[in-house]
């Protein structure tokens, strides 16, 4: 028994929205920690 076609759609669509916002938030992080470690080193440098 599959699913009613309408529930496939939604849960197709926020399978998609959760892997965007899952990359995001990733992204976001790795860029965060990159531009807090730089900054830290300009301020030791003085």
């Amino acid at each position: 028994m599959s699913p009613p076609p309408a529930l496939a759609v939604v849960l197709l669509v926020s399978w998609i929205v959760m892997v965007f916002a899952v990359t995001n938030a990733a992204g976001y992080h790795q860029w965060l920690a990159e531009n807090l470690s730089t900054d830290a080193a300009d301020e030791n440098r003085g």
